[in-house]
Order: C-alpha cells, then structure tokens, then sequence
C-alpha cells in the first residue's frame, strides 16, 4: 500500500495517532526518569544510613 493511495482522513488519524505516541512516550519517559530518580535517592539514603551494632 502506498501513501499516496490512502485518504486525506487516514492520513489525519495516522498523524493523530503518531501524536498520541509521541506524547505517551514523553510520559513515559518521565515516569521512568522519576522512578529511576527515586530508586537513586533510596539507595544513597540506605548507604548512608549508620548500621546498628548487634
């Protein structure tokens, strides 16, 4: 199939489509970078964190 085949609203649900996964990536690159961000921060605090002598 060509593009040149399909209709001018295919193309606009195609391109609203591609703007849909855009968006949800940035999302989810962000949720993922706060995750990763949080995940830093508790390891640092559980390395600095004084032991308990038993």
């Amino acid at each position: 199939m060509s593009i040149a085949n399909l209709s001018v609203q295919t193309l606009r649900k195609a391109a609203d489509l591609k703007e849909k996964i855009v968006a949800l990536e940035k999302e989810l690159i962000q949720i993922l970078c706060s995750t990763a961000k949080n995940i830093s921060t508790a390891i640092k605090q559980t390395v600095k964190a004084p032991r308990k002598v038993e």
